[in-house]
């Protein structure tokens, strides 16, 4: 097997694609810093994920180079149906965004609001809906 001028094996099919990607650019923070292994991993679930999704959605990409709006569209509108969390969509969205500009295409993926049917489906919320106090739950803090 060859090599393409991005460096990948070709033929290899996206899942060797997406590790070498990884590899490369993992480990590294878009502020130059070194990504917690935990950041590491949970990029990689998402990626993985994501190609994996995009192809029972009938998306065959054989090289993750080849990932485009169209499909950052698919997997985010696909987020939204099957009901994931704002958060979740967000940080789904952000690594994706992070991905893009591994593969040389720096500001493809826009913000998380363009991707859903209305901003609070990838808006995060720290305000709580309910009282979370002690006296709330009927705790008497003078008899503790």
């Amino acid at each position: 097997m060859g090599k393409s001028k991005s460096g990948q094996t070709k033929g290899a099919g996206w899942k060797a694609t997406l590790a070498n990607v990884l590899k490369a650019h993992n480990s590294a923070k878009l502020d130059g810093s070194t990504a917690s292994a935990a950041t590491q991993d949970k990029r990689a679930d998402i990626l993985f994920a994501s190609f994996g999704r995009l192809r029972e959605l009938g998306y065959r990409l054989q090289d993750v180079n080849g990932f485009g709006g169209r499909h950052m569209l698919v997997l985010a509108k696909d987020w939204e149906q099957r009901g994931l969390s704002p958060s979740t969509i967000q940080n789904n969205i952000s690594t994706m965004r992070i991905f893009a500009t591994w593969i040389g295409k720096a500001g493809m993926v826009e913000g998380s609001e363009k991707y859903v049917s209305s901003p609070e489906k990838a808006t995060r919320s720290g305000i709580n809906k309910e009282d979370k106090s002690w006296q709330a739950a009927g705790i008497k803090v003078d008899e503790k």
